[in-house]
């Protein structure tokens, strides 16, 4: 399970002359939240004696300031824009030049646990001890998952769901930081996790997704086929 946000790499470009130096960046198509490496290619003009200036917003960069290549993490959950400012140049040039990549910066959802029981049971206490571990962190956004067998009654859907909320209330967790998606599938499990709260949810196909309790009339959707 993969969220992404993306991350916007800016350098300015000005000027054509064919004295002044033309470069592009490159990185990879996909980060994590590990810091990532994210290089200026200036080809065979020669960079010994121009100053390269590396800023960013919302990330920071860990290696290689004044360098051709930077190592930068991304800081929170936020896009970041890393900008590369060349000084040194001949006067005929301007001091800056321009290349833009965008990069998708992606997050794994955090499991804190996963069991499968019979849709009539509610672990409570396998649900307590996660969100205990949840509430360690005050910008994560809690994310149930319920998958229940095709066979299984709204009815029964219904009181489980209305169970894990009325859990949820008595812990006062958020109601914006509760996302729970319901699947008919195959088999009936539960999967907890947490994820960066400023990221989208998950999409899912064929799922209701609901926040709070008021919610819980669309789980119609689910039985219409």
């Amino acid at each position: 399970i993969l969220l992404c946000i993306f991350i916007v790499l800016s350098v300015k470009s000005y000027g054509q002359s064919t004295v002044c130096p033309t470069f592009h960046i490159e990185g990879p198509v996909m980060i994590y939240q590990e810091p990532y490496r994210f290089t200026a290619v200036f080809g065979d003009f020669d960079t010994s004696r121009l100053k390269l200036i590396w800023t960013t917003s919302d990330g920071q960069i860990i290696e290689g300031q004044g360098t051709e290549s930077v190592l930068v993490k991304p800081i929170e959950n936020k896009s970041v824009i890393v900008s590369l400012e060349v000084l040194g140049l001949s006067n005929d040039c301007p001091n800056k030049v321009s290349d833009t990549l965008s990069v998708k910066i992606c997050y794994f959802p955090r499991m804190i646990d996963e069991f499968f029981v019979s849709a009539d049971i509610f672990d409570k206490n396998r649900f307590e001890n996660a969100i205990l571990e949840f509430s360690h962190d005050q910008s994560a956004v809690l994310f149930i998952i319920e998958s229940f067998k095709k066979n299984v009654s709204q009815k029964t859907i219904k009181k489980k769901l209305s169970t894990i909320f009325k859990l949820l209330k008595d812990k006062k967790i958020p109601k914006d930081r509760i996302v729970i998606q319901i699947f008919r599938e195959e088999k009936t499990y539960t999967k907890i996790l947490v994820f960066p709260k400023d990221v989208d949810p998950i999409p899912c196909s064929g799922c209701v997704q609901i926040s709070i309790e008021e919610d819980l009339k669309d789980l119609s959707k689910l039985f219409k086929n």
